[in-house]
């Protein structure tokens, strides 16, 4: 039977350049220079849809890692290495950029972490490596998670508190 576990996300990109080709497309519309403008606001659209994600090739042993924009998605076929288990873990996030005093995490707010989906590779060794495959929020994670420790066969590590436990 063949089949591959597929996780291909639409993910919006949010940055300055992107403002500054938002404010280029506004000022390029109002002056009308239209092949400009037309110009700059595909480059707008390019840089604003860029799927992302990964295919799993149990069969074949393979991985993709999908990059690309707007509908071309590209990616390479690589062997997959020998996968221990999958973990989800808790990312926090501190920003600290603009004040003299660093801030404290705050479980409560579900905005300062990100949860990582991850696949435990043995190297040469013995080393364990994470190979991250997604972030997202902490439902989606152990969704996802699951799904990918059920159709690979293996056990998925729950490691987004202080208390590890195995789910599967």
């Amino acid at each position: 039977m063949y089949s591959r576990y597929e996780h291909i996300k639409i993910k919006p990109q949010g940055s300055i350049p992107l403002f500054i080709l938002l404010i280029a497309d506004l000022m390029l519309w109002s002056t009308s220079y239209y092949v400009l403008a037309i110009i700059t606001t595909l480059l707008t659209c390019v840089v604003l849809i860029q799927p992302t994600g990964f295919i799993i090739d149990k069969d074949k042993r393979k991985i993709k890692f999908i990059k690309g924009f707007i509908s071309l998605k590209t990616g390479k076929w690589k062997k997959l290495p020998e996968v221990k288990y999958v973990s989800l873990l808790r990312v926090k996030h501190i920003n600290n950029f603009h004040q003299t005093n660093p801030v404290l995490f705050d479980p409560k707010t579900e905005k300062s972490s990100n949860y990582l989906v991850n696949l435990v590779i043995k190297e040469n060794w013995q080393k364990e490596r994470p190979v991250k495959l997604l972030a997202t929020s902490k439902e989606d994670a152990i969704n996802q998670g699951l799904k990918l420790g059920d159709y690979l066969d293996l056990r998925v590590l729950d490691q987004t508190t202080h208390e590890k436990k195995w789910l599967r």
